[in-house]
């Protein structure tokens, strides 16, 4: 296979000519004609409404979800692909010979040179070749599941909507930055590869035009990245946590970002990238639900930087997208500081949304990878956002008592509860108990016993742990709240819903009070602070060779694990099963199963699981397991 060769870096003086200056230059183009496969690299190449011909329009259909009729899309579920295949890694396939009406030829070169010719009709059906049936079974069949390549008629992209992708060559070497070894752009499988962005900036080109050539394309969404990234292309390694990498140091899981076709024309490697209008991102526009757009990276616009208290700033983002508006009193946003060697990201409470920009306060922290620079923001600047997060929220429509618990700048909820609650002209009783070192170091004070004094119901409890003189005309008490104040303004603790925020040790301590004083666990929420945890993504052999029995139930299936079974995860979709799996790189959680028994991970994972669950995705067993199937 050919690989993609890559141009240099665009000028980045202004060029004559009409129009804007461009932006970057198309450094190359990519086609996949195999699903799941590598592909080739092409100079020139026309891209039509349906995006690349030829792009994605086989695949190996593993025969576990049957494909739709013959010219309409189907899932990726329905094909082995390289997120439960890396094995695929370093087979590729080209087209050499377009014969226009009389179909194409299709190679398909293995990792050891072997090549396998097939025909594709006028009308994109595979002619019936026995020979190639059996050699595609003996390539990539395994003993649990069948390989058949098939043309479904239709391009076999991951989403039906997307027929592009676009790679950003200077984000992939952000990553390599990070990973501390060169990146093959080929493992991110684009269509157009573009060079001369600074890195991550394609993400703030969401919901603009573009302009390449004689095309014009409309970019859609951020592209979500899961274990197929990990995948060497040329040897079918997997020494690189991609998606762990991006998920530890950047704090999100994409990287490049799909496209639609809106003007066809040919395209040209060396051809300048130029943006066009750029417009409101929406859920209909970009087809994202409500989840999927907080999770997409984009790039928010500073429109007011303050201080709010001695050792706190105040940043107000203008979200190009509808999601900080619709944010929830109590959920919280995450910003992305880029460039840096330390992990970059960090999480605020909003403590203020709804119309107009969203807020969040940040403590200034001395030797910090982010508070410092948050403090140095100004207004104008663009800032990578993500969010809202979190479900640790209240509903301005309860009437059941509400106590709300929050310390040192842990207050930010508060704020966002208070404004939630007085624009619902709310009669919840409710409590607000706030510990912070002196009364300088409260952020908003004002606005937080202005909010309070418009509720009818609604007590504001100021603790101060180290209260100067000139705090002696604010009411307050001394030290932290125990146990008997708690309980002396808990009229109805088995009714009343309590929220805590703040440093892990308070939240420890006002949990195990509140619940001593009557109010049951499920009634409890809480937000601790946290920063990126630091975890080795480094793939590990397995500490014991085996064999160990895995059973996993309700299904009874039993396998033997050894080392070339590779995580639990593999093992059970070798045995046929399919179980609840996502990222597949111990990011996302959604592969956490109780698991009876030991095991080890093979990369740390980036969430941490619930108790007596194992990520399945990057675990193997240490003992012989009995696993319920999630």
């Amino acid at each position: 296979m050919r690989a993609v060769q890559f141009q240099g870096q665009p000028r980045s003086s202004q060029e004559t000519g009409r129009g804007p200056a461009p932006i970057a230059r198309l450094a190359g183009i990519g086609r996949y004609p195999v699903k799941g496969l590598g592909g080739e690299a092409l100079d020139e190449a026309f891209l039509g409404l349906d995006g690349l011909r030829f792009d994605r329009l086989l695949g190996l259909a593993n025969d576990v979800i049957p494909l739709e009729s013959f010219g309409n899309w189907t899932s990726y579920e329905a094909f082995h692909a390289l997120d439960t295949r890396p094995d695929l890694g370093g087979y590729s396939a080209r087209i050499v010979a377009d014969t226009g009406t009389e179909g194409a030829e299709v190679v398909l070169t293995a990792r050891d040179g072997e090549e396998l010719r097939l025909r594709l009709r006028e009308d994109g059906r595979l002619d019936d070749d026995e020979f190639v049936v059996s050699r595609i079974q003996h390539w990539f069949g395994t003993p649990g599941r069948t390989a058949r390549l098939a043309s479904s008629g239709s391009h076999l992209w991951d989403f039906a909507d997307a027929p592009i992708s676009i790679i950003n060559l200077a984000t992939v070497r952000d990553i390599a930055r990070v990973a501390k070894t060169p990146l093959d752009p080929r493992r991110f499988r684009a269509n157009l590869y573009v060079d001369g962005l600074p890195p991550w900036a394609e993400f703030g080109l969401l919901g603009a035009g573009l302009r390449i050539g004689e095309v014009d394309l409309d970019v859609l969404r951020p592209i979500e990245r899961c274990r197929a990234t990990a995948v060497d292309p040329a040897t079918g390694g997997t020494e690189v946590n991609v998606p762990g990498i991006l998920a530890g140091h950047f704090g999100h899981r994409y990287c490049g970002v799909y496209a639609q076709v809106a003007t066809p024309g040919l395209l040209q490697v060396g051809e300048h990238v130029h943006v066009g209008v750029r417009r409101p991102l929406t859920y209909a526009g970009q087809k994202m639900s409500r989840t999927e757009i907080a999770s997409a990276p984009r790039m928010a616009r500073v429109t007011s930087v303050s201080r709010a208290a001695a050792t706190a700033t105040s940043i107000e983002f203008e979200d190009p997208s509808p999601a900080f508006a619709t944010a929830r009193p109590g959920q919280y946003l995450r910003v992305h500081r880029l460039g840096v060697d330390a992990p970059g990201w960090r999480n605020y409470t909003i403590s203020r949304a709804g119309d107009g920009p969203a807020r969040i306060t940040a403590e200034y922290r001395d030797g910090g990878v982010v508070s410092p620079w948050l403090s140095r923001l100004q207004q104008g600047e663009h800032v990578l956002v993500t969010g809202p997060f979190g479900d640790a929220v209240i509903d301005a429509d309860e009437d059941r008592p509400l106590l709300v618990l929050t310390a040192g700048i842990g207050i930010t909820p508060a704020l966002a509860m208070a404004h939630a609650l007085v624009a619902g002209s709310s009669d919840r009783p409710v409590d607000f108990v706030h510990v912070v070192r002196d009364y300088e170091s409260l952020p908003h004070r004002d606005e937080l016993q202005s909010a309070i004094a418009q509720l009818s119901r609604a007590r504001l409890h100021l603790h101060v742990t180290r209260p100067q003189p000139e705090n002696g005309a604010v009411e307050h008490r001394r030290g932290r709240p125990d146990g008997a104040f708690i309980t002396s303004i808990l009229a109805e603790a088995v009714s009343t819903e309590v929220h805590l925020c703040g440093p892990a040790s308070f939240v420890r301590e006002m949990r195990e009070i509140v619940q001593a004083a009557g109010v049951p666990a499920t009634s409890i929420r809480y937000d601790a602070f946290y920063s990126p945890r630091p975890v080795d993504v480094t793939p590990r052999p397995a500490p014991h060779a085996g064999p160990f029995q895995v059973t996993y139930r309700p299904s009874g299936a039993m396998a033997e694990w050894s080392p070339a079974s590779g995580t639990l995860l593999d093992l059970a979709e070798s045995q046929g099963l399919t179980l609840r799996a996502d990222c597949r790189a111990g990011v996302c959680g959604t592969c956490a199963s109780t698991v009876h028994g030991r095991t080890a991970y093979l990369v740390d994972p980036l969430v941490e699981p619930r108790d007596g669950t194992v990520l399945l995705c990057s675990s193997v067993p240490t003992t012989d397991l009995v696993i319920d199937e999630s």
